[in-house]
Parts: C-alpha cells; structure tokens; sequence
C-alpha cells in the first residue's frame, strides 16, 4: 500500500500556490492508487522547534540523562523520522523566502537528519538510510528562475535536492510555479505552467504502466 507523506511550509494558506499545487498532485496520486494513505503535516500551523542547545544535548544525552524539555524534543524527532521512513512518497510544497526554503522547513531537515538514523559516515563519504522513495518537490517563487541569470541565486531547489539526496532520497520530479510575484498575467501562466508538468507527471506513469 502506498502512504505518502505531504508537508506544506508556506505562511499564506489557502492562498498559497505551492500548497495548493501540492494538494493537487496528491489527489492525483490517491486517485491512481486509491488505497493510499496519506499523512500530512503542516508545518505553519504546526510549527517544528528550530534546533537550539536543547536539542542537541538531548539528542547525544543518555536517556536517562535528559531534561523533560529534551525528552519531548528527542521524541519530536523520533516521530518525524517515522513519518518518512514509513512513506514510500513524499510530496514536498516548497516556496521560496529571500531566495531560499521557510525556515521552518529547514528546521525539519534539520529534526529528520540524524547521524546513525537517516544517514552514517563512511571512508566513501555520507550514505543516507532513506532510499527507494519517490519525492515529488513542489516549489514556487516570485522571480524566473528559469532563467540562466537568476539561477545563482537560487538557493532553495538545490538545497532540497541536495537534502534529499544527502539522505538517501534520489527519485525526485519537480513541478514549478515561476513569475508569482511578477504580474498578475505571469502568475497565472506560471501557475498553468506548473499544472501541466503535475499533468505531464500522472501522463508518463499511465503509459510506463502500459
């Protein structure tokens, strides 16, 4: 059975483009397989604590050696690991802040990248323990970063394809909504744009399935 894990990270809402792309690709992705279970996790409304002293103290503490406040920090992470290691999919809503990811989406990774849980360090290099999922990244961003000179600058989508594959996760297809802050009409044709690559996404599995 598929169970796929959805996160949202953007602090407009239901206005959110990102968000709202997201929700349709996993509705498509229930509809293709209608068994699915989906966990999602909002992380605006459910805000992760950002790494602090706590945290990692707690973290390489003895159990029995942590505070109250450790012991719920360290659980937190626990939980979060979890979720992903239990989805085979992850859908992933990505906007870009100050040409980077929410900071409360860095403070996930930051939970779920855990040395000896999620990922180990060998003579070779990091090996990440999340492999065989299939993640789907659905970013938006205010410029076009689609063009060659604005691509310097873009912090967010490398970072999280770099995060992904630091830990693991290489199967990754991206929809993106450019131009969202440009104008009204280059908004609505980034949106479109993004549409038809979640359309393109569902149309190349029906004929790999065929």
């Amino acid at each position: 059975m598929t169970h796929i894990l959805a996160l949202e990270s953007s602090i407009n809402g239901e206005a959110s483009v990102s968000s709202g792309l997201a929700r349709q690709l996993v509705d498509r992705l229930v509809e293709s397989s209608p068994k699915a279970e989906v966990t999602r996790r909002n992380l605006v409304e459910n805000e992760l604590p950002h790494m602090g002293t706590d945290f990692m103290h707690g973290i390489f503490a003895e159990p029995e050696a942590r505070t109250d406040s450790q012991r719920q920090l360290v659980a937190l992470t626990e939980r979060l690991i979890s979720e992903i290691e239990d989805a085979d999919t992850l859908v992933i809503a990505a906007p870009m802040y100050n040409f980077a990811i929410p900071s409360t989406l860095k403070a996930w990774f930051d939970h779920i990248a855990l040395a000896g849980k999620t990922f180990r360090y060998t003579a070779e290099g990091p090996v990440g323990f999340l492999k065989g999922k299939k993640v789907y990244l659905v970013v938006s961003r205010g410029g076009d970063y689609s063009d060659p000179d604005m691509a310097a600058i873009d912090f967010q989508l490398p970072y999280l394809k770099h995060m992904l594959g630091f830990l693991g996760m290489t199967d990754v297809s991206v929809v993106t909504a450019d131009g969202q802050d440009m104008s009204a009409e280059r908004a609505k044709s980034g949106r479109a744009a993004a549409e038809a690559q979640i359309d393109a996404l569902f149309a190349n599995v029906v004929l790999a399935a065929e």
